[in-house]
């Protein structure tokens, strides 16, 4: 573990007693979350860098092992989660038929999607595209497959607020691929 220069002495000292101490326990959980190979190592390390910005928590809580055992087993699930989502996101080269399905579902005049508009669009052309809430939405929707309710408690609004936007969000997203057709 390299040293964060903003890591005091004895926050450095504490953070590396804590990872001698705890190490066993968090490569165990690791793999038991089907990371496997090369990857634990990232994944290991992605979790002591978070675990170092709860320093303060972990010093209050380092005398009661059971409590210690489930701070680290809630912090590798959240970095597990985190990375499988983020996998899956850069995996998607290209825009799922559901989200361009979506995209044209709420026009009454038409039937087909454009010819020029496939499931292979690439999806950093809508990325770079869409105002960011827009992509953000339409990707929890329909590449990452949050419910509306998930996303509303993700976005701090409700269920209704999810809906009207992903469906501004898809309107936006079709004068973006129209427009690329007229192009």
């Amino acid at each position: 573990m390299k040293k964060n220069t903003k890591l005091s002495s004895s926050e450095y000292k504490f953070i590396n007693e804590f990872y001698e101490n705890n190490k066993k326990l968090i490569y165990y959980l690791v793999v038991q979350c089907g990371v496997e190979g090369a990857e634990v190592e990232d994944v290991v390390q992605d979790i002591v860098l978070r675990l170092m910005n709860y320093i303060p928590s972990l010093v209050k809580i380092r005398s009661n092992k059971n409590q210690m055992a489930k701070y680290i087993a809630q912090t590798v699930k959240s970095v597990c989660i985190d990375r499988n989502r983020a996998q899956k996101s850069r995996q998607l080269a290209v825009i799922p038929v559901e989200m361009i399905e979506a995209i044209y579902k709420d026009l009454p005049d038409r039937t087909e999607i454009p010819e020029h508009i496939t499931a292979q669009w690439d999806v950093d052309y809508l990325r770079k595209k869409l105002p960011r809430r827009d992509w953000d939405l339409l990707s929890g929707k329909y590449i990452i497959g949050y419910s509306d309710h998930e996303l509303a408690s993700r976005l701090g609004c409700t269920q209704e607020s999810v809906r009207m936007a992903l469906t501004r969000a898809r309107r936006n997203a079709r004068k973006i691929l129209e427009a690329e057709k007229d192009e």
